[in-house]
């Protein structure tokens, strides 16, 4: 990313709205991350029960709780970004440039 256009993502970021439209965005953003947080801590302290009662065989569960996890913080910090403003999705996509 050029100067420039950072420049520019910023400007249009702080130039449109008042400061309590941007506080109140970035409270949702952060209470939107936090939260995946929360909810990748429940999932993996779920399957680590589960593993405990199946033993040595439970790799497969382990797999899914890490997998699981990892998706929700990205898609989180993903939804997190995207309040506030970015664009993000032509970032996602194969390819994208």
């Amino acid at each position: 990313m050029s100067g420039h256009a950072f420049d520019s993502m910023i400007q249009d970021l702080l130039g449109s709205g008042t400061p309590a439209g941007w506080a109140a965005k970035l409270l949702l953003a952060v209470t939107i991350v936090a939260g995946s947080f929360l909810l990748a801590r429940l999932l993996r302290l779920g399957f680590k029960r589960l593993r405990k009662r199946y033993g040595p065989g439970a790799r497969p569960i382990y797999v899914v709780e890490q997998i699981g996890g990892y998706i929700i913080v990205f898609v989180g910090l993903i939804a997190g970004v995207s309040v506030l403003g970015i664009d993000v999705t032509s970032r996602l996509s194969l390819g994208g440039r």
